[in-house]
C-alpha cells in the first residue's frame, strides 16, 4: 500500500502489520522443515514448540486457564460455526442480538433452516444500544446459547456482555462471546466474565495475518467437531480423536497465521494495551469532535465515550455513504469503509439500512496529522 495513504480502516483489518509480525512470519517460513506432530527427529520439532508457545500466549493474554480449551481456526466465522453446528441440536433455542455480524447470523438462520431450532432476538435502541429488560422473557426452556459480539462492528458499542452472561446464568444457559472488533483493543478476562465460549480473529486488533482465528471452548466435551481428518498423531484408528485440541484441528495447522497471531499478542503486550487504547482514544475524541462541527452529519452511537471503542460511524445529509468513501479514496488516499459492513440487523434499527454509514476505525499507527487531513477532506467533500 502506498506510503501516502491515510488508512483508517484498522476495524475491518490492522495495517500496517508491525515488523515483529512480519519478522515472525518471514523466519518461520524460512527455518520451518516439517509440520507440527509430523517431525521424525530433533531438528524437525520446531513447529510444535512454536504452536505450544502461541497457546501459552494467547492463554496468558485472555486468562484461559487451560491451553488445551484454545482452538485454532480459519478465522473467527469458522470459529463461530465450529461451535454453532457442534453444539446447537435439533429445535434447540438460539438468543442473539441485533448488533451481529453476519458471521452470526448466517450460520443461525442456516440451522434454522436444516435443524428447525427457534430464534429470538434482543433489540437495540436507535443508539445501538441493547435492550437487556427483554432478555429474561425471552429465555424458555429449550434455550441452549446466548451469544452476543462484545463490541458492534458498526457503532463501536461496548455491548454489556458481563450483564448477559449473569442473566443467562440464572436460567442455566450458556454464553457466546464475540469478541472479533474488541480482541487487541479491550482487556479480556475469560474467568472474569465468565462466558463459556469466546471467538477471536487474529487480523484486526490483534494485528496478526490474514487466515487465522480462535475459538476458546470452557467445556469440550459439550461441542462436536465439525471436520476430522489426520492430526499427525495416533495415525491408527479410523475415528478422529475425542480429546481438545485434536478433537477440532484436524489437518495442517496454518503456522504461518498462527506465528504472526503470537507475535502479534506480543507486540501488544509490549506496548501496553492500555497505552495503544490512549492513543487510539485520543485520536478518535479529536476526530469526534471534528465531524460534530458540521450540521449535516449525524453520528451513531452512544454518546458515552467510555462505554465505545475508537471507531465512528456517520452519514452525511443527501450523500450516499458510497459516495463519500470513493471520494476519500479517490481524491484523498483515504480509506474508510461504507455501506452495511455485514451487520444488516443494527442498521435497520439505526434507520441507516440499506445504504449504510461512513466508518472510520482507527489503530495504533494513526497520527493526529492524519485526522487532521481526513477532517479537511470531509469538510471539502461536504461543502463543495
Amino acid at each position: 500500500m502506498n506510503k501516502d495513504i491515510i488508512y483508517l480502516n484498522h476495524g475491518s483489518t490492522s495495517f500496517p502489520k508491525p515488523p515483529e509480525v512480519i519478522n515472525a512470519i518471514v523466519e518461520l517460513m524460512q527455518t520451518m522443515d516439517s509440520c507440527a506432530k509430523r517431525a521424525s527427529s530433533e531438528h524437525q520439532i520446531k513447529p510444535d514448540k512454536g504452536i505450544a508457545h502461541a497457546r501459552e500466549n494467547i492463554a496468558e493474554f485472555f486468562n484461559i486457564p487451560s491451553v488445551d480449551h484454545i482452538i485454532f481456526t480459519l478465522n473467527a466465522t469458522f470459529a463461530i460455526n465450529q461451535v454453532l453446528l457442534g453444539f446447537i441440536k435439533n429445535e434447540d433455542h438460539v438468543i442473539y442480538t441485533d448488533t451481529e455480524h453476519n458471521s452470526v447470523i448466517r450460520p443461525l438462520h442456516y440451522l434454522q433452516d436444516c435443524r428447525h431450532i427457534e430464534l429470538s432476538r434482543i433489540p437495540c435502541d436507535l443508539k445501538g444500544e441493547l435492550q437487556l429488560d427483554v432478555l429474561p422473557q425471552l429465555i424458555k426452556s429449550n434455550t441452549k446459547l446466548i451469544i452476543v459480539n462484545h463490541v458492534s462492528n458498526v457503532t463501536g458499542n461496548i455491548n454489556p456482555i458481563e450483564d448477559v452472561i449473569k442473566i443467562a446464568q440464572q436460567f442455566n444457559v450458556k454464553v457466546a462471546v464475540d469478541a472479533s472488533q474488541s480482541a487487541g483493543i479491550l482487556p479480556i478476562d475469560v474467568e472474569q466474565i465468565n462466558c463459556d465460549f469466546l471467538f477471536v480473529t487474529g487480523h484486526k486488533s490483534l494485528l496478526g495475518p490474514f487466515g487465522i482465528g480462535l475459538a476458546y471452548i470452557r467445556d469440550t466435551k459439550c461441542v462436536d467437531s465439525v471436520i476430522t481428518g489426520g492430526t499427525g498423531t495416533n495415525s491408527a484408528p479410523f475415528f478422529h480423536p475425542i480429546v481438545a485440541p485434536e478433537k477440532f484441528e484436524a489437518g495442517t495447522p496454518n503456522y504461518i497465521g498462527i506465528a504472526g497471531l503470537a507475535a502479534g499478542i506480543e507486540y501488544i503486550k509490549q506496548q501496553n494495551l492500555q497505552t495503544m487504547f490512549a492513543h487510539k482514544q485520543a485520536l478518535n475524541s479529536k476526530c469526534l469532535a471534528g465531524l460534530k462541527r458540521f450540521d449535516r452529519i449525524k453520528i451513531y452511537g452512544t454518546e458515552d465515550s467510555e462505554k465505545k471503542i475508537p471507531l465512528i460511524s456517520f452519514s452525511v445529509n443527501n450523500m450516499l455513504p458510497s459516495h463519500i468513501g470513493a471520494l476519500l479514496s479517490d481524491n484523498y488516499n483515504i480509506i474508510v469503509r461504507t455501506g452495511l459492513h455485514c451487520a444488516p440487523l443494527i442498521h435497520k434499527a439505526l434507520k441507516t439500512f440499506p445504504n449504510g454509514t461512513v466508518r472510520v476505525s482507527l489503530g495504533y499507527s494513526n497520527t493526529s496529522e492524519e485526522i487532521d487531513h481526513f477532517l479537511e477532506a470531509i469538510e471539502r467533500i461536504i461543502t463543495s
